[in-house]
């Protein structure tokens, strides 16, 4: 039994991390194609970044990744992924914080809608670069079972699922404030969903 419980876990995280990889998938795509719909999914609501799409892409093939194989040379890939979509995380926050331009934000595509709104062009929310380092942090954890790091590990994953919730909840209510930050970029509502999707997978 409990063995079917550790496939079945597996399994679903492996599935969580190969729906966030088709989300990016389809996110990449509408920049390339310059397909408004799939950028924003909801009209007239904030569209999900370049960079963002990269970043839940890498977090969800470190997802399948961890689920499939649980040493060894998968073990590697993982952090390897792990390390980039933190990465994108780590340097667009620093671009806040400090209020420089590294030139990533639109190091692939322009981003017209953000010179319109008087955003940081192609720049990803301030909230979803700390969920993206929530999260490479609390996968980094994970793999210490043995200390209480492994526990921190689950407050992380939690705590990165509660933020993109509670940006789901703004949405539904029409509240901005939930999901937007003064003049910066807000969270996309597709981005939300990768988030709690890749938290649930990365708690199995």
């Amino acid at each position: 039994m409990l063995r079917i419980t550790r496939v079945s876990q597996k399994t679903a995280s492996a599935l969580s991390g190969g729906l966030v990889v088709m989300i990016s998938i389809l996110v990449m795509a509408g920049w390339h194609f310059d397909i408004a719909i799939l950028k924003t999914l909801v009209p007239g609501y904030a569209a999900m970044k370049f960079n963002t799409a990269v970043a839940l892409f890498l977090f969800g093939t470190c997802q399948i990744t961890l689920g499939i194989f649980k040493h060894g040379k998968g073990k590697r890939v993982s952090f390897g992924l792990l390390f980039f979509a933190m990465a994108v995380g780590i340097l667009t926050l620093l671009q806040y914080v400090f209020n420089i331009n590294l030139g990533i934000d639109e190091l692939f595509y322009l981003d017209y809608e953000g010179v319109e709104n008087a955003y940081p062009q192609g720049r990803l929310a301030p909230v979803t670069a700390v969920c993206f380092i929530l999260l490479g942090f609390s996968v980094f954890f994970v793999f210490f079972k043995s200390t209480p790091r492994y526990r921190l590990s689950q407050i992380l994953l939690v705590v990165t699922a509660l933020i993109p919730f509670q940006a789901l909840v703004g949405y539904a209510l029409g509240i901005q404030t939930f999901f937007g930050l003064a003049s910066h970029s807000r969270i996309a509502i597709h981005t939300a969903i990768g988030l709690i999707l890749l938290s649930m997978g990365f708690l199995a």
